[in-house]
């Protein structure tokens, strides 16, 4: 498949993952998972590897066998990144769909694009804050519109998918992740605000 000119890189996952590396691995590893992303593969040669990673000193080549043991297993001629194959995947789903609704004439019927009364409605009843972690954001300052249902995975732009959340919280909620943070707020909330915020996405 042709790749997406970028590379989807969940800040926190990709933290978590790797905070046992050091610099020079993680150079490698950036190297290695944007050859992969762009040409589909990755050879299970480690001299290719080496020099994908540009890697010529024994310590760099040692950073690259480091790397691909610790993230890629071996499959016949290549070795291969899991997460990557998953987020292949989803983005050729994603062309596949924009080519689709592109043919029927654009955004499918059914969703709507949130107007900017009903996110400041919600911001206002949230007192401004992130509903994951509780952040208060200043008068001159707004959450992120976070997608409960990442638009990746078919997520639209209806309030009924959206929840505010601070910066560091959007990026750390991959898009495996769906949780709903309003759901704690829920016998808070009067019932014509749920039947708007609450609606079945279509």
């Amino acid at each position: 498949m042709k790749a997406d000119i970028w590379v989807p890189i969940y800040i926190g996952d990709y933290l978590k993952d790797t905070s046992h590396l050091s610099q020079g691995q993680h150079g490698a590893y950036l190297l290695l998972i944007m050859h992969y992303w762009q040409k589909g593969e990755l050879k299970a040669d480690i001299n290719i590897c080496c020099r994908i990673a540009r890697a010529s000193t024994d310590e760099e080549k040692e950073n690259v066998r480091f790397v691909i043991s610790e993230f890629f297993y071996h499959e016949e001629t290549r070795f291969v990144q899991k997460r990557l194959e998953i987020e292949r995947t989803k983005a050729e789903n994603r062309r596949e769909a924009a080519q689709i609704n592109g043919l029927k004439g654009g955004r499918p019927k059914g969703t709507t694009k949130v107007g900017n009364g009903d996110w400041q409605q919600m911001l206002e009843f949230f007192k401004n804050k992130c509903l994951c972690c509780g952040y208060q954001f200043s008068e001159s300052d707004r959450p992120t519109k976070d997608h409960i249902k990442p638009q990746v995975n078919g997520g639209n732009d209806d309030i009924s998918n959206l929840q505010p959340l601070c910066r560091q919280c959007n990026a750390s909620k991959c898009a495996d992740h769906e949780t709903d943070y309003r759901l704690k707020f829920l016998q808070n909330i009067p019932k014509h605000l749920k039947d708007k915020w609450f609606k079945k996405n279509p």
